[in-house]
C-alpha cells in the first residue's frame, strides 16, 4: 500500500477552514497542544499552536511556526489530496495487527475522566467505553525506515 504526505502553509483562518471543511467529510478526533496544555477530543475546527485531526481516512498536522503561519502536513493513503498541498512525497505503508500507541491513565468506576499519578488532574479521552485507551496507527516507511507514524483512530481495551 502506498501513502503521501504533503506540506503547504495556511494562515489560521485558511486551516479552520481546511478542518471545517474535512469534518464534513469525515468525523474523527484531534489533539490539540498549546504550552499550557493538550487536549484530546471529538474534532472541532478550532486549532491551537499544534495539533493533529486524524480519522482511518487521514491525518491532518499543524504547528505555528515563528513567522504566525501554520506548518501544515497532511498523510493520506488517496493521491486525492487539497488543492493548497504541495511538496506530494510517496511512502510504502506498513499496517500491523498490533501497531497501538497506549495513552496513560486508568478510569475507575464513577471517574468522568482518567487518572495518572504523575498527572494532577483527570485526563479526558473522546471514549465513552472503560478500559484501556490506545492509538491506532500506521507506519510511513522510506527505504526501510519508519518517517512518519499516522494515526487513524481509538480504541479501547
Amino acid at each position: 500500500m502506498e501513502g503521501y504526505v504533503a506540506y503547504t502553509q495556511l494562515s489560521e483562518q485558511q486551516l479552520t477552514e481546511l478542518l471545517k471543511e474535512r469534518l464534513v467529510k469525515e468525523p474523527g478526533y484531534m489533539i490539540r497542544e498549546k504550552r499550557e496544555d493538550i487536549e484530546f477530543l471529538h474534532a472541532e475546527p478550532n486549532p491551537w499552536e499544534a495539533g493533529r485531526l486524524f480519522s482511518d481516512k487521514d491525518e491532518i498536522r499543524w504547528r505555528l511556526n515563528n513567522s504566525g503561519i501554520f506548518d501544515v502536513h497532511i498523510l493520506s493513503e488517496s493521491k486525492e489530496l487539497p488543492k493548497a498541498f504541495t511538496e506530494v512525497k510517496e511512502f510504502e505503508v506498513v499496517e500491523q495487527e498490533e501497531a497501538r500507541l497506549y495513552l496513560v491513565g486508568r478510569r475507575r468506576q464513577g471517574q468522568s475522566g482518567w487518572v495518572e499519578a504523575k498527572i494532577p488532574r483527570e485526563i479526558i479521552y473522546p471514549v465513552d467505553k472503560d478500559g484501556e485507551v490506545a492509538i491506532k496507527f500506521l507506519r510511513y516507511v522510506e527505504k526501510g525506515r519508519t518517517k512518519f507514524l499516522r494515526f487513524k483512530g481509538l480504541e479501547v481495551r
